[in-house]
């Protein structure tokens, strides 16, 4: 035994692994999912490590639960790199006591927590609840094409701003007004659709990244309890929305609002601002809107980081990470594109 093998099992016999009181096992369609209620954190789990967690939350050392898996599969191979991988990932997911120090995953980022917004959500979601469903969607899809017309209409008519004009057409009130009003409506949408598939919303607020970055975000802690695919994408769905919406009525005011300079201007950049932002939202490359949408509709909160790992992904099936590079893919490419058309 080499002395790098001896520290490894050392280490695991002194370890004790035991799920945090937080954890939740809720099963989807396929899978089972492993989350954290508090943090949101949340893994995969396969079949055969389903066996092991009546035995975490109550604690076990390694030695325990692979003899325990030892019993259950007498002929498997390679049982206790196998688990240690898993408790690894259980480990890294901050799911057990005592892995906060461990963690790779940034889930103690700071947080500023500014306005509850559940009771104004629950109230707007109760009133949309109150009119015929089938009203409620004609609208969503009214608005949605209504955007799509005015964007088209720009394109086909030569009104399409250039490029250029945000810099050279650019106004701070835009700014104003995307960060004060479609910012907070953004976030708001996602506790309204939180409010709509049945669960409660959060805390609107501040969160740092990566110790420097600020960021808005809404607390969506129930979403897990959620089996529907559906309802999951549409929480996450419902903040670019928001943002098409806004390019949409600023592209308007750009072809039949006030012809003042300066009032054009401003709705140039936000124009320009809100279509930027519907591209980062729905963007599947990082943690973002997008890839929530994706992940929910493949069921696998594994997908993204399954996509874009070197790695052979254990947890994610195989159609799923091929299915996730290519939309990544065609994400990237079509804004190649379009910036291309758009500047040439």
């Amino acid at each position: 035994m080499t002395e790098a093998s001896a520290i490894l099992k050392d280490e695991r016999a002194q370890n004790h692994y035991r799920f945090k009181p937080s954890v939740a096992c809720v099963e989807r369609e396929k899978v089972m999912v492993l989350v954290s209620t508090d943090k949101g954190a949340s893994v995969r789990v396969s079949a055969v490590a389903k066996q092991l967690l009546p035995i975490l939350y109550r604690g076990a050392n390694f030695s325990e639960l692979s003899e325990h898996l030892r019993k259950l599969h007498p002929t498997a191979r390679d049982i206790d790199a196998k688990l240690h991988v898993f408790l690894t990932q259980l480990s890294n997911a901050g799911l057990l006591e005592n892995s906060e120090k461990k963690s790779r995953v940034n889930i103690n980022s700071p947080k500023i927590r500014l306005l509850d917004l559940d009771p104004g959500a629950k109230l707007i979601a109760e009133g949309i609840k109150s009119v015929p469903r089938v009203f409620s969607w004609f609208m969503l899809a009214a608005l949605l094409g209504l955007s799509c017309l005015v964007l088209l209409w720009m394109i086909v008519t030569g009104q399409l701003p250039a490029m250029t004009s945000l810099v050279d057409r650019f106004h701070i009130a835009g700014v104003a007004i995307f960060v004060l009003l479609v910012v907070p409506l953004h976030e708001f949408s996602h506790a309204i659709a939180t409010r709509l598939a049945g669960i409660k919303a959060g805390y609107l607020g501040v969160v740092v990244h990566n110790g420097f970055v600020p960021g808005p975000y809404i607390e969506t802690p129930e979403i897990y309890q959620l089996k529907s695919k559906i309802s999951r994408f549409w929480i996450p769905a419902a903040g670019p929305i928001i943002d098409f919406l806004a390019v949409g009525f600023s592209g308007a005011m750009i072809l039949w609002g006030p012809q003042d300079p300066v009032v054009q201007d401003i709705f140039v950049t936000l124009f320009f601002i809100s279509l930027m932002f519907v591209y980062f939202d729905t963007n599947p490359i990082t943690p973002s809107d997008g890839s929530h949408m994706l992940e929910a509709l493949f069921d696998d909160e594994l997908a993204r980081v399954s996509a874009l790992s070197f790695k052979r992904a254990t947890l994610s099936a195989h159609k799923t990470v091929a299915a996730y590079r290519v939309i990544a893919s065609m994400h990237l490419q079509l804004a190649v594109f379009l910036l291309y058309l758009w500047w040439s």
